[in-house]
């Protein structure tokens, strides 16, 4: 219930056509600034601070269900939740041990949206390094899953941020060739011409952002790349 429950709420709160549909907000002071001067920097503080807020309102939600299902089977069948039977321990010799760090266990498609979550926090902590390492667990967990695209996309963000256009456009380029028709495929394409603007080349730039405009002319997306043109142009 949990997971079913985070993953449409994300894709809810992505807007199912891109990350930045829905909010144009001051950043909140919750959310640490990651050191740039780039301004789409503010845009994905903003919506990962939303995020966070939406999916912590979730959880209490889930928990509270949770933690009143018992109660409600109970009335509603007359009889008591049966209580597992203890059984008398058993008395060993501890062997002490040194300590040592755990490695994460691999992801299982089931919990890949929780650590999304995770990672998108990270994201606005601007832990950029340990939310990349995040996104690409989650990545890997289900290629083919909802959040496969979403997973991409924002390890691209975080090459971007970082000022590594080249590896950005890669992560873009994916998106833009393997899931076309996913939610953030129009983001993708916007954010390749922008990193192609960032290395220089602003004639494939514009080229990729009218591309954009053809492909997903209904998207935020397109209208974004309208008002990058124009500013390529002059």
């Amino acid at each position: 219930m949990r997971n079913a429950a985070v993953a449409l709420l994300l894709l809810a709160a992505l807007g199912c056509g891109t990350a930045r549909d829905t909010v144009d907000e001051p950043i909140p002071s919750r959310v640490a600034t990651v050191p740039t001067t780039d301004p789409r920097v503010s845009e994905l503080q903003v919506l990962v601070s939303e995020l966070i807020d939406q999916l912590e309102v979730l959880n209490a939600r889930i928990k509270k269900m949770e933690s009143d299902e018992p109660e409600v089977r109970q009335a509603a069948t007359g009889t008591a939740e049966p209580q597992p039977v203890r059984q008398p321990a058993q008395t060993q010799a501890r062997v002490p041990t040194r300590p040592t760090q755990q490695a994460r266990p691999a992801l299982s498609a089931t919990s890949a949206p929780d650590r999304y979550r995770e990672a998108l926090v990270l994201f606005g902590k601007g832990r950029i390094n340990d939310s990349r390492e995040l996104f690409q667990q989650v990545f890997d967990a289900d290629p083919n899953g909802e959040l496969a695209d979403n997973a991409l996309y924002w390890i691209g963000e975080t090459y971007f941020v970082s000022g590594r256009y080249r590896e950005a456009i890669e992560q873009y380029r994916r998106i833009e060739t393997d899931y076309s028709n996913q939610n953030k495929a129009p983001d993708a394409v916007l954010q390749l011409g922008l990193a192609q603007a960032k290395l220089g080349d602003l004639a494939l730039a514009q080229r990729t952002l009218e591309g954009l405009i053809n492909r997903y002319p209904y998207s935020t997306a397109a209208n974004a790349a309208k008002a990058e043109i124009k500013r390529l142009r002059y």
